[in-house]
């Protein structure tokens, strides 16, 4: 034990003798062991642990799909799920829920909007969780009306009432009415997610409308069947509502995925190129160490000789090297657990809100000592080449070749260049995979979403039927808080719509009056959006036929409707739809529409622009405008625009406005215009933000071992170049013959990189946009990228090899000159 320690001693001052090789050693091995431990404790939370629930391989999702209109991960009807719950024989419990935002009201703090599921019997039972505190429903409460019991989420107990231990019992207000509080979810229990509210359903799913599809579904599978006999049995059932039930199910299918499936799937493939190009990060720091140790190794052949000629031996001195290779194993591992750490905290800070269970990730240690593990045997491993290459030559021979002369310089070289090359090639992989896509990113960003509002601040109002009980009253409300909106100084402008850009609108089929009728699978479909008339004008939407809204179209005149491009151009062809009338076929909202109406008449007064209603990858959808005088609606969101710089200056002058008509309203979802359409990149931003990282810090480390293979280049052949100077070689000469090196290792790692990323394209293919595996500016960019490297890197040995003064070497003086 004493020999061990006295080995470790000793690595340690050989490291101390060398500040340059140690911090450059530990600091490749620190960023390549702790952005692996992060990027897979990420990955290994979101991806691969399942769900924290029992059985949770037995827990599946159900989405409606439409091919034929290309709608898909729709939600379903409520008929359809009370179908599946009486007759289904492959579940063993079902559970059905819809989304009210709800007002959350008291002494406890401001009005608060919660995210909140009205949900069937069986809910927690279908999941398998029970509350931390008090019970759940029963059976009798889902037929229940009006609501008056709710169960809390852990985060909102926490948050809201500070984890009162005897808010069970307790009434709070929700939408101005009184509810029981009769239970607490406990920590973690996040489903669906960001839900802070449950409630009974309070009505009954079988009488509602089977073209009405507003249900989410959980079903959890019986013991003894597999996936494959539920879907088939759904799959039945799906056929034969097509067949009864033609006008509302044809066309239409069920989709049957595993909960953690469907939690994880838009995540997955992002994540899992991430872990690629951090897995390469971490083989190219190890590979950087190896070259530094090997290099280092050589410039030792002098002193290992000498040791072996006085008496140490073999094992001795395998021994040594072995030990400071552990020294450095152990720096490098402390800086990978600080990295790891911070890392963690750095993912977490910016993940997008896509990513679930993201707040739960922690420095794995499984992980982080697998990473741990691999840097060590690497540098281990090569940091014994030197004592095994070296230990047992002669002192003669080590001496006759100058310690620093030809036969070291070539074989240390030679072995250092070909790590370099691999370096250079999983470098150039890497910045390939970054190029194609940061220009895939580029493309999103430029799509046009056929809105734009500069300045602008949004935030979301909820009415309640307590207070507005009828669409007069919410209405009513609507007018005077635009009204009031307009006097607040600073405001240029205010407009409100139910649904934003870039957010899907409740889909409802219509039909065009005076044309003969259709196969249901064929009736027109258009995404249901009321908007003000200032709507169009304040997000710079044209309207290129006709007239957009006006006051004077009141619930007291005829109904009228707005198309945009995409519904006028699949439904009316080169006709103008203007003058044209439409029958809608499901159930609208305000004035006109506050019953079941079949069907409800209005008339197309314009044409206005597309703008993307769905995701921007995606071409927008058929959308039907409807006036908010006419067919208002509770849950409303409002753009107010600024005269000055800063959008959220108007924060609390709104919030006094609005509280000035009803201070019990929340304002919710606060942020400015911009921030809401750069949400809908956040995901691939992440993405490319941490691959951008990775590539260039796998460019870094490819050009250190450039520079570094270089300068033992010069260093080994100093005779050789001064014997060039003497016979006549000019500084410009050495200088490209230096570079010519270099470049010729970086001409075969970028050929082999280039091959190994044109067979790695279809690992990110699911992540493009607007460009192909073989573009040309991405490939173009990541070789001048690395040549531009790989030239700074060359500059210093190269001007080193210009500057030799041929007398001092041939004197045999071991300086350089200066």
């Amino acid at each position: 034990m004493h020999g061990l320690f006295a080995d470790l001693y000793s690595g340690a001052r050989q490291l101390r003798r060398r500040p340059g090789l140690t911090a450059a050693a530990v600091l490749a091995l620190g960023l390549g062991v702790g952005a692996n431990a992060a990027l897979f404790s990420v990955f290994a939370t979101v991806v691969l642990e399942p769900p924290p629930y029992p059985d949770p391989e037995r827990l599946l999702r159900l989405w409606a799909r439409n091919d034929a209109k290309a709608i898909h991960d729709s939600r379903v009807s409520p008929v359809a799920f009370d179908d599946l719950r009486d007759q289904a024989a492959s579940f063993e419990r079902i559970a059905g829920w819809w989304r009210p935002e709800l007002n959350l009201t008291g002494d406890e703090g401001e009005p608060q909007r919660v995210s909140a599921i009205d949900m069937t019997s069986g809910f927690f039972d279908t999941v398998g969780v029970r509350p931390a505190l008090g019970d759940t429903f029963v059976e009798e409460d889902e037929l229940a009306s009006p609501i008056t019991k709710v169960v809390l989420s852990h985060a909102l107990w926490q948050e809201r009432f500070g984890l009162d231990p005897v808010l069970v019992g307790r009434t709070i207000q929700l939408d101005g009415q009184g509810h029981q509080v009769v239970g607490v979810m406990p920590a973690g229990f996040d489903f669906p997610p960001g839900v802070q509210v449950y409630r009974p359903l309070g009505w009954d799913a079988g009488r509602h409308s089977r073209a009405a599809r507003f249900f989410e579904v959980v079903a959890r599978l019986r013991q003894d069947v597999p996936i494959e006999a539920a879907r088939a049995e759904v799959a039945r059932f799906v056929e034969r509502w097509q067949q009864e039930f033609p006008d509302s199910n044809a066309g239409w299918t069920l989709d049957l995925p595993r909960l953690h499936e469907d939690e994880v799937g838009g995540v997955r493939q992002g994540l899992v190129v991430l872990l690629a190009a951090v897995a390469v990060v971490l083989l190219i720091a190890c590979v950087n160490v190896a070259g530094l140790l090997i290099a280092h190794g050589s410039v030792r052949e002098r002193e290992v000789s000498l040791r072996f000629a006085l008496g140490a031996g073999r094992g001795r001195l395998v021994r040594q090297f072995l030990a400071e290779g552990l020294v450095l194993a152990a720096l490098g591992g402390l800086a990978g657990c600080a990295f790891a750490v911070l890392g963690v905290r750095a993912l977490v800070a910016a993940a997008p809100a896509a990513l679930p269970r993201v707040e739960q990730v922690r420095v794995d240690p499984l992980l982080l000592g697998t990473a741990l593990g691999l840097a060590l045997l690497s540098t281990l491993l090569f940091a014994l080449v030197p004592a095994l290459r070296n230990a047992g030559r002669s002192l003669h021979t080590s001496l006759q070749e100058g310690g620093r002369g030809s036969s070291r310089g070539r074989r240390g070289v030679e072995l250092r260049s070909a790590l370099v090359v691999l370096e250079l090639a999983l470098a150039v992989s890497l910045l390939v995979a970054a190029g194609l896509l940061l220009r895939s990113f580029g493309h999103l960003l430029a799509v046009d979403v056929g809105a734009r509002a500069e300045r602008a601040l949004l935030f979301d109002l909820q009415l309640p039927r307590a207070t507005y009980p009828d669409y007069a009253a919410v209405n009513d409300f609507y007018l005077r808080a635009l009204e009031r909106l307009e006097t607040v100084p600073d405001i240029d402008g205010v407009a409100a719509a139910a649904f934003l850009p870039l957010e899907e609108g409740w889909r409802c089929d219509f039909s065009v009056l005076g044309r003969p009728a259709v196969d249901s699978r064929e009736e027109p479909e258009a995404q249901y959006r009321p908007v003000g008339e200032s709507w169009f004008r304040a997000l710079g939407i044209p309207v290129l036929e006709g007239r957009g809204f006006e006051p004077t179209d009141r619930a007291d005149r005829p109904g009228v409707v707005a198309v945009n491009r995409s519904a006028a151009r699949r439904y009316w062809g080169e006709t103008s739809p203007v003058g044209e009338r439409v029958a809608l076929s499901c159930r609208t909202f305000g004035p006109l529409g506050a019953i079941l109406v079949d069907p409800l008449e209005a008339e197309v007064v314009g044409v206005v622009g597309d703008v993307k209603n769905n995701r921007l990858e995606a071409p927008a959808e058929p959308a039907l405008y409807f006036p908010i005088r006419q067919f208002g609606y509770r849950n409303m969101s409002l753009l107010v625009r600024t005269t000055g710089r800063d959008a959220t200056s108007l924060v609390e002058p709104v919030k006094a406005a609005l509280w000035e008509l009803d201070p019990s309203l929340p304002l919710s979802r606060l942020r400015t215009f911009d921030d809401h359409l750069a949400a809908a990149t956040a995901r691939r931003r992440f993405v490319v933000a941490l691959l951008g990282f990775f590539a260039g810090t796998a460019l870094v480390l490819a050009a250190l071992g450039v520079h570094g293979v270089l300068a033992e280049t010069v260093a080994a052949q100093r005779r050789e170049l001064g014997v060039r100077t003497a016979m006549g070689a000019t500084p410009l000469g050495l200088l490209w013959l230096v570079f010519r090196r270099g470049l010729s290792l970086v001409g075969v790692g970028l050929v082999v990189g280039l091959l190994g990323a044109l067979a790695a394209r279809r690992l990110i293919a699911s992540q493009l946009y607007g460009v192909g595996a073989f573009d040309p500016l991405s490939l173009g960019g990541a070789i001048a990228v690395l040549v531009a490297a790989a030239c700074l890197a060359c500059w210093a040995p190269a001007a080193r090899a210009a500057r030799t003064a041929p007398a001092a070497v041939l004197r045999g003086d071991s300086r350089t000159s200066r």
